[in-house]
């Protein structure tokens, strides 16, 4: 969350995170080896996910991008909102395009 880019768990200390993974900072993780599709759901007044994060974020897994979408909502909202129906139109059409593609 405070730094540029995508890695491990940060432990804050030289020592701690040397502990974990015989380095003194967290390792990046490398998103260029992922090699399956990708959904980004984002929320506009989610205060967890910044939008800067979301875009670089998405810029990054470009090629394997099947879905981006911002919605209205906050970062519990995908869980716990009164209006699910994003769930029932967006998510279950990617969900069935996914099964039909075996």
């Amino acid at each position: 969350m405070n730094t540029d880019g995508f890695q491990r768990y940060d432990y804050g200390s030289n020592k701690a995170n040397n502990a974990h993974y015989s380095q003194n900072t967290p390792p990046a993780y490398d998103l260029n080896l992922m090699k399956f599709p990708i959904a980004v759901f984002s929320g506009s007044q989610d205060g967890l996910a910044y939008k800067d994060d979301v875009k670089w974020f998405v810029d990054q897994i470009k090629s394997l991008l099947v879905f981006d979408h911002e919605y209205y909502m906050g970062h519990m909202s995908f869980a716990i909102a009164k209006d699910m129906s994003w769930f029932t139109v967006d998510l279950m059409h990617l969900i069935n395009k996914a099964n039909n593609m075996t």
